[in-house]
């Protein structure tokens, strides 16, 4: 007999924002594989591909793929910068050790020095 029929155990439950159709027609693909090179150029740290992440969405968006959102709403906004006010030391901070700071000290060092290269090619 099969346990699973009889448990009566929780009911699955659609996802929060509905459904997210697959882009059979390769619509967004593109953006879609930008974005994974991204992620992949940056150990897979989101953070640095937030633009290309907005271009894919935006273009899911577009193509009926998914509902209209705003980007607040979908993790984009003020709360999405670095917090470069933090001081760290080796990954120390006045409380102790803090998750993912020695990879964040590196990401705040490439942005410094690309907007440095940036700048003086101007």
């Amino acid at each position: 007999m099969n346990q699973a029929r009889s448990s009566g155990g929780a009911k699955p439950r659609p996802p929060e924002k509905g459904s997210f159709p697959l882009d059979h027609d390769a619509e967004c693909k593109e953006l879609m594989q930008s974005y994974l090179t991204c992620l992949r150029a940056n150990r897979m740290v989101t953070s640095a591909c937030m633009e290309q992440s907005k271009l894919y969405l935006q273009c899911r968006m577009d193509k009926g793929l998914m509902s209209q959102e705003e980007f607040t709403k979908l993790g984009f906004g003020d709360n999405t910068e670095l917090d470069t006010s933090v001081k760290v030391t080796d990954g120390r901070r006045a409380g102790g050790l803090i998750a993912g700071m020695t990879r964040v000290d590196a990401i705040q060092k490439k942005q410094t020095s690309d907007q440095a290269s940036s700048s003086s090619s101007s």
